[in-house]
């Protein structure tokens, strides 16, 4: 096991756990303690140091509660022995931005629900949460609801300052509504700023990095992932890599599937490292981007 893998951003507590379980829809296996107890012991098996595990409704949430719960269980046990659970599970209570309209519906009280989580786990991140002007709603065909997902990423942003907890956001081509919004934020109050925000799977142009870093009196809050899957088709996300400081750089997955992850890990390490201004300055890729993740986790 390399010991500064750091996956920044994955969905791994709906993993299946045997090849045999990939067909079986995921949520009619979620509601055993057993499913969640195998989860927890299948994380121990990944060949990384951390992982970031983050939830996308508030069902997916509770679930997540109950994982670590679990883990956490195993961790004291362990200290009894002198000894370390193979890998850190953070995790963050988030509605994604396809699960808003589902939200409205089915959790009349999803802010009080929601906020109620954050509470009881002082060590969670607020996400995924964000906009998406590009997914469409499965049954409808119809793009979400801009006015719906606005009301929902509002609300976990402001939670997530309330509350000084980190922040991971979904952005699909509204990077620049979300600065607007965080710059209307800063300027009414710079409390009204999480302490630390992760733009997941980025896809900001250079022109709205650029105006994102320009925000001095919180640039240093800011934090971009990349992952595989959507970055190593966006040919510009490496010339923005000339922009974002070398210590706000994070790799992840974005997977469900743990058994998929340790490939996902390599390829984006291997995409991102071959960027050649870095290839003499950067010793150790893994290590720079577990101390960014370890950073943005710590609050």
């Amino acid at each position: 096991m390399n010991n500064y893998i750091f996956d920044s951003h994955c969905h791994i507590q709906n993993s299946s756990i045997t090849e045999d379980d990939r067909d079986i829809s995921r949520y009619e296996m979620e509601m055993s303690r057993e499913y969640s107890f195998a989860i927890a012991k299948k994380i121990q098996t990944l060949p990384l140091n951390s992982v970031g595990m983050m939830s996308t409704t508030i069902e997916d949430s509770r679930r997540m509660c109950e994982i670590i719960t679990i883990l956490k269980e195993e961790e004291d046990q362990m200290k009894k022995e002198n000894k370390e659970l193979p890998v850190k599970a953070y995790y963050g209570f988030g509605i994604h931005p396809w699960f808003c309209e589902n939200t409205l519906k089915n959790h009349e009280d999803w802010q009080q629900q929601l906020e109620k989580l954050v509470i009881q786990y002082p060590k969670a991140t607020i996400g995924e949460c964000g906009l998406d002007k590009v997914a469409r709603n499965y049954a409808t065909k119809k793009p979400f609801s801009m006015p719906v997902q606005t009301e929902f990423f509002e609300f976990q942003f402001r939670l997530a300052a309330k509350y000084q907890r980190p922040i991971i956001i979904h952005s699909v081509k509204t990077v620049g509504k979300l600065f607007e919004f965080i710059r209307k934020e800063l300027k009414s109050s710079i409390a009204n700023i999480p302490p630390k925000i992760m733009f997941h799977s980025y896809c900001g142009s250079v022109d709205i990095t650029r105006s994102l870093l320009n925000l001095t009196q919180i640039r240093d809050r800011f934090y971009f992932g990349f992952s595989f899957f959507v970055n190593s088709r966006i040919q510009h996300n490496l010339d923005i890599l000339t922009l974002i400081p070398k210590n706000r750089i994070l790799i992840e997955t974005d997977l469900h599937e743990m058994d998929d992850v340790p490939e996902a890990i390599e390829k984006i390490y291997q995409h991102l490292k071959s960027y050649s201004s870095w290839s003499s300055i950067i010793d150790d890729f893994y290590q720079l981007t577990y101390e960014n993740a370890k950073d943005f986790f710590t609050f």
